[in-house]
C-alpha cells in the first residue's frame, strides 16, 4: 500500500496521539485512582474500581480521547485503503492463487455470528467481516494497517509478539510438548498464528474466523 504525504502526516499524528493516551494518559489516570479513590474503597474488586473511576472526570477524559484517538485512527487509513481498493484485491488475488504452501478454505453459507455483525469492533466501520467486492480483503487491510500504527513498534516488525510470547512460554512450561495440531481461534489476518509454527515447526497449525476478508488477506 502506498500512502502519500498528507496521509502519512495523519498517521503520524494519530500514532503519536495514541502513544499520548496510552502512555501519559494512562499514568494520569492511575494517580487519580491512587489519590482520590483506591483509600475510599472497601472492596477492591476490579467492578468495584471500575464503576467508581467511571464517575471520575480523569476517566472520562482518558475514556473521550482515547475513543477519539480511536476513530482519527480509522479516518486517517480508510480513504487511503480505499482508494486502493482494486488494487489490493487483484494482488491479493494473484498472491492466493500462486500460493503453493497453506491452503484456503472459505463457507460461503457461514453466518457471521451477531456478537461481530451488531459492532464495530474496535470502533472500526464495518467490523472485522465486511466485504465491499468480490474476493474482497479490505478489511483485512485496514486492521494490518491499524494495528501497525497504534502499536508503535512494541509488537515487533510482524506484529506477531503476542503470538510470538505466548507459544514460546508454552514451549518453556511444557518442554517435553510436542503438538501434532494447533488451532488459532478468531486468527483475524494471522499475526498471531505464523509464531506458532515458528515454535513448534513439526506441528500442523490452523487458524480460523468468521471474517472472510481477514482469512484472504492473512492467506
Amino acid at each position: 500500500m502506498k500512502f502519500d504525504l498528507e496521509s502519512r502526516a495523519r498517521t503520524s499524528f494519530v500514532k503519536e496521539l495514541r502513544r499520548y493516551v496510552l502512555d501519559t494518559g494512562a499514568i494520569s489516570l492511575r494517580t487519580d485512582y491512587r489519590s482520590h479513590v483506591e483509600s475510599r474503597l472497601s472492596a477492591r474488586t476490579p467492578r468495584a474500581i471500575h464503576e467508581t473511576m467511571r464517575t471520575r472526570d480523569a476517566f472520562r477524559f482518558y475514556s473521550a480521547l482515547r475513543t477519539t484517538s480511536q476513530d482519527f485512527l480509522y479516518q486517517s487509513i480508510r480513504p487511503e485503503i480505499e482508494r486502493q481498493t482494486v488494487a489490493i484485491n487483484n494482488f491479493a488475488m494473484r498472491k492466493i492463487r500462486s500460493r503453493g504452501a497453506g491452503s484456503l478454505r472459505l463457507d460461503p453459507a457461514l453466518a457471521v455470528p451477531r456478537s461481530v455483525s451488531a459492532v464495530d469492533i474496535h470502533l472500526m466501520p464495518g467490523s472485522y467481516h465486511t466485504e465491499y467486492a468480490p474476493n474482497d480483503v479490505t478489511m483485512g487491510a485496514v486492521y494490518d494497517e491499524r494495528l501497525r500504527i497504534s502499536t508503535f513498534g512494541l509488537f515487533g516488525p510482524d506484529l506477531g509478539d503476542i503470538g510470538r510470547s505466548i507459544a514460546k512460554f508454552v514451549a518453556a512450561r511444557y518442554e517435553h510438548l510436542a503438538p501434532q495440531r494447533i488451532l488459532d481461534l478468531g486468527c483475524t489476518v494471522g499475526h498471531n498464528t505464523l509464531p506458532w509454527k515458528d515454535v513448534f515447526p513439526k506441528a500442523d497449525v490452523h487458524g480460523i474466523d468468521v471474517s472472510a476478508p481477514c482469512l484472504r488477506y492473512a492467506h
